[in-house]
């Protein structure tokens, strides 16, 4: 997680921060071009020894604010599917990870809280280096569409207003249409540019800013198109920190508990209520 003021980074950290006034440059580490998350069981107890921890949230968690999957307008009292996912299957925080864990599993659901392209958001839940989180959406499923079908809300911004010094916390997005068997997305870094370089990342999430709004088209994030993984429908969908897979800003700034990749919200673009 972070924040940008008067041109610096500063990175949240309860009572502290600590922040840096540049990127780091691009690193010589060969990096790989695609990757994804295991099917997690959910069956471990919480670790508070700073190991990786795995929860799955009970059954009926999901967040009542979404009406599970359904919205009303109150001009004319129709009810339509609501384009935000309502229920976090399970998560995995990894080292330095953990902030807003508490606040889970609201926090990830309805509408992201997005600051704009010069500050990031904490109204997030910071995965951690490696950690990673599952959600979906009660009674609806993704289909594929013309052009991107999802869009998935982190909090990077512009390091002192620039468009290309941006910080970015990089995620592998995988996903599932029964939740068993996950399919992650290919992706592909430019190593030739600086880490913040947004140009850099393609088909990661963590890399476009986010703006307040209920409107999944045109509140920024990272767009995903199911095309590119060949399947018709999904219903749930997998975010993993990439850690030490991809060479991002993050890796340089992390600070506990705010380390890895921080979620705000994810959201379809095109929806149909589940057969």
């Amino acid at each position: 997680m972070k924040l940008a003021s008067s041109g610096l980074f500063v990175l949240l950290f309860l009572s502290g921060c600590g922040g840096a006034d540049f990127l780091p440059s691009a690193g010589t580490t060969p990096l790989g071009t695609e990757g994804g998350a295991g099917t997690l069981t959910g069956e471990e107890s919480v670790q508070t020894d700073g190991s990786p921890e795995t929860s799955t949230l009970a059954e009926g968690s999901s967040a009542a604010e979404t009406g599970k999957g359904t919205e009303t307008t109150p001009e004319s009292g129709e009810t339509t599917l609501s384009p935000f996912a309502d229920r976090v299957v399970d998560y995995e925080i990894g080292p330095k990870g953990g902030f807003n864990e508490a606040s889970l599993p609201g926090i990830v659901l309805g509408p992201p809280q997005g600051a704009g392209d010069l500050q990031g958001s904490t109204d997030v839940f910071s995965l951690g280096e490696g950690g990673t989180i599952t959600l979906t959406f009660s009674g609806r499923r993704i289909v594929d569409g013309p052009g991107p079908d999802f869009v998935i809300f982190e909090n990077p911004f512009n390091a002192g207003g620039d468009p290309e010094n941006r910080f970015v916390e990089a995620g592998i997005v995988s996903v599932s249409a029964d939740g068993e068997t996950f399919i992650p997305f290919p992706y592909r870094i430019d190593e030739g540019l600086p880490l913040g370089d947004p140009d850099r990342y393609e088909n990661v999430a963590g890399v476009a800013p986010v703006w307040p709004g209920s409107d999944p088209a045109t509140i920024g994030g990272d767009p995903f198109d199911l095309a590119d993984i060949g399947l018709p429908s999904i219903r749930f969908i997998r975010i993993t920190d990439a850690g030490a897979t991809i060479d991002d800003p993050g890796n340089h700034l992390a600070t506990a508990p705010t380390a890895g990749f921080d979620l705000d919200a994810v959201a379809a673009l095109h929806l149909e209520p589940d057969a």
